[in-house]
C-alpha cells in the first residue's frame, strides 16, 4: 500500500518522464524515415536515370545512354567546359540502350563525328522526371576520359531562349 503513494505523490514526475521518452523516440522515428525518404528518392532517379556517353564506332563517334531511362532534350557541343558558347547542337531523344551518330541539322555536309575534338566534348540531357545530367568527356594521354554528374538546373544550358 505505501509503494502505491509514491506513485501517487510522483504522478506529475512519472508523466514528464514518460512524456520525454515518448519525444525522443518520436525524434528517432522521424530522422529515421527521413533516411528512408531520401534513400528511396535516390533509389527512383537510379531506376530511371539515363546515362549517355561517348563511344567509338567503327567509322565514327557516337553516343550511346547506358542508363535505365530515356534521355531526352539532348543537347551535345565540341569541348569539354560548360560554357555559354552557341556551339550546342541538338539530338532529341534516345531510349535506354540505343545509341545514335551525331549528326545534326547545323552541319549538313558533316553528318559523322569522325574524329573526337582535341578539347573533348559535353553533353546535357533530362530524364522524363526533369533532373538534369551532363556527361563530359576529355583527352588525357591517349585515353578519352568521361565524367557523368547530375546537374542542377541553374548549371544547365539553357536552349529554349
Amino acid at each position: 500500500m505505501n509503494h502505491l503513494c509514491w506513485w501517487n505523490h510522483n504522478a506529475g514526475a512519472v508523466q514528464a518522464i514518460c512524456a520525454a521518452c515518448g519525444v525522443v523516440g518520436l525524434l528517432i522515428y522521424c530522422w529515421l524515415t527521413n533516411h528512408i525518404r531520401k534513400s528511396t528518392v535516390s533509389q527512383q532517379k537510379a531506376s530511371q536515370a539515363p546515362m549517355i556517353m561517348f563511344f567509338k564506332g567503327t567509322t565514327a563517334w557516337a553516343l550511346k545512354n547506358y542508363g535505365a531511362g530515356p534521355a531526352i532534350n539532348i543537347w551535345w557541343k565540341p569541348g569539354s567546359q560548360n560554357s555559354k558558347s552557341s556551339d550546342w547542337y541538338s539530338l532529341g531523344a534516345l531510349a535506354a540502350e540505343d545509341d545514335s551518330d551525331l549528326p545534326h541539322h547545323s552541319r549538313p555536309t558533316e553528318s559523322h563525328l569522325l574524329e573526337m575534338y582535341a578539347n573533348g566534348a559535353c553533353i546535357h540531357y533530362s530524364d522524363m522526371a526533369g533532373n538534369h545530367y551532363a556527361t563530359e568527356g576529355i583527352w588525357k594521354d591517349d585515353a578519352f576520359n568521361q565524367n557523368w554528374m547530375m546537374i542542377k538546373h541553374k548549371d544547365r544550358r539553357e536552349f529554349d531562349k
